[in-house]
């Protein structure tokens, strides 16, 4: 009910503040609210992503290639982004983890290269198998992760006064914790994020 709701209520809402605002002067409040009304947009998807997310988690592991997943990422944001460049080394692509870790790739390598206003762009993937586990590092030349989205990510709750500014980065945390994982986020030099998602291998019975 609630992924019907925020799958229809919101774009129709958000449509309809679209309808409204072109009957105005194309000015900068005009551009500002389509802008607002698209991140309301964005937000509601988000939500749906983060309901699925746990539908899936409920569902069981569905063990996938890691290669593959992030090959996905990969090939996505080189579509949707294609000013940043991407770099991609996976070693142990055969590795298995579970599916819903899409979703925590997706979120990590889509704000990577969305969120990174450099001359020349950059994200780096990286994915090691290391005894039972497997290690995805992204790395970006961007403008780094504000220090208040982590805390309240380390915090585990948000308040009134104290809140992040969407749910990518709970997603990627969420996901990790449910695919039996952890999620590290430190700084790149000279500039920029690494997140590196550390996750078990499963068989393909698992």
């Amino acid at each position: 009910m609630l992924n019907r709701i925020l799958r229809h209520n919101i774009r129709t809402e958000t449509n309809i503040i679209h309808g409204y605002v072109d009957r105005f002067a194309d000015d900068e409040d005009a551009r500002t609210v389509k802008r607002r009304a698209l991140r309301i947009e964005e937000m509601g998807q988000k939500g749906r992503e983060a309901i699925e997310l746990f539908d899936e988690g409920r569902a069981g592991s569905d063990p996938k290639p890691v290669g593959r997943l992030l090959e996905q990422c990969v090939e996505s944001v080189r579509r949707e982004c294609p000013a940043v460049s991407v770099e991609y080394d996976c070693t142990d692509p055969d590795a298995r983890v579970a599916g819903l870790l899409s979703t925590v790739f997706e979120n990590v390598v889509e704000n990577a290269a969305e969120h990174n206003d450099g001359d020349d762009p950059h994200v780096r993937i990286t994915a090691r198998q290391e005894s039972d586990r497997v290690r995805v590092s992204v790395a970006d030349d961007g403008p780094g992760i504000a220090p208040y989205e982590l805390t309240v990510l380390e915090d585990g709750t948000e308040s009134a006064l104290k809140h992040g500014s969407g749910l990518g980065l709970w997603m990627v945390k969420w996901g990790a914790e449910i695919a039996g994982g952890t999620v590290d986020f430190t700084e790149n030099e000279p500039r920029g994020s690494v997140v590196t998602v550390s996750v078990p291998v499963l068989s393909a019975d698992d």
